[in-house]
């Protein structure tokens, strides 16, 4: 498990590297990732490469499988901290489902989002 968890944070960097890239390879880092999550066990690990691929997936234009990857990510931060959901990871999710929202126009849930965001951060 610890050669897999190794190999699942080393992709997560590879694909950094194809996502900061001018120009981005957005294709390979979405793959990389991918492969990641196949290899990852370990909640934390999870749930913070499900949101790269919803940054990635985002930046692709495919906003409901960002929309999905973010819900898994949050589940699983919600699943990993319990009661303790004021966690900045938990608001990292959050500011990006309100990027994403602001994305569609859906502005109600955009400022429910967003403001869910600031109240974790507080």
């Amino acid at each position: 498990d610890t050669v897999d968890a190794e190999c699942a944070a080393t992709l997560h960097q590879l694909a950094a590297v194809y996502v900061a890239r001018k120009p981005p390879s957005l294709d390979k880092a979405k793959q990389l990732l991918l492969e990641a999550l196949g290899l990852c066990r370990q909640i934390g690990q999870r749930a913070a490469t499900l949101k790269q691929l919803a940054r990635v997936t985002i930046r692709q234009g495919h906003l409901d499988q960002a929309e999905s990857y973010l819900e898994q990510a949050l589940e699983l931060y919600v699943e990993l901290y319990g009661d303790n959901k004021l966690h900045m990871n938990t608001a990292a999710v959050k500011f990006q489902q309100g990027a994403l929202a602001l994305q569609r126009e859906q502005f109600d849930d955009a400022w429910a989002h967003f403001s869910e965001c600031l109240r974790i951060r507080r």
